[in-house]
């Protein structure tokens, strides 16, 4: 038994992200650098369409499902090179790419992209995913991350009628990242 509760907590550090949705890592695929090196292209020079850079991304996950590392790592690049304004569309275009597969992991990886990769629009989507799933805590949370001039609005003034549908390990780990 003792042998079994080792192989456990030792698997939960290897490779798995912490909300144990399969494996996640850095794909070192031609074809998926491609589509998000394209991806990142459109996002500078039309930063306007989001729509074709969600599809190229959403065309990467086709290729391989589990390339969230990849998502937040390019991000994370953009970051690191302050380009802010692509940082905050790619990132856009990812979560809502990742969203039309599994919202859970859209919410997992948003919450996990640099403050400085996300913008009021991708917060208001955070909410909006967050809100629907029943994770209310944590798109209250998120509200709090909004600038000033956007905390109003139909999806954040009905969060208080909400009530908290989701007391699980899930809702708790989204809670507390968006606490930043």
């Amino acid at each position: 038994m003792a042998i079994i509760e080792k192989a456990i907590v030792v698997g939960d550090f290897m490779g798995g992200n912490s909300l144990g949705h399969g494996q996640s890592f850095v794909s070192d695929n031609r074809t998926i650098r491609q589509y998000l090196t394209k991806a990142e292209r459109l996002a500078k020079n039309h930063p306007d369409e989001l729509k074709p850079i969600t599809e190229l991304i959403k065309k990467a996950l086709d290729h391989d499902e589990k390339i969230q590392q990849n998502l937040i790592l390019h991000v994370e690049n953009l970051v690191e090179k302050e380009d802010y304004v692509t940082a905050c569309i790619f990132a856009n275009c990812a979560v809502r790419s990742i969203s039309t597969r599994n919202k859970n992991e859209a919410i997992f990886v948003g919450l996990s992209l640099s403050y400085l990769s996300i913008d009021d629009k991708l917060y208001k989507f955070l909410i909006k995913l967050t809100s629907k799933m029943g994770y209310i805590n944590t798109a209250k949370n998120l509200v709090s991350c909004l600038s000033e001039d956007k905390k109003s609005g139909s999806v954040i003034t009905n969060l208080d009628e909400l009530e908290n549908k989701k007391s699980t390990r899930l809702s708790f780990v989204f809670e507390k990242l968006s606490l930043r």
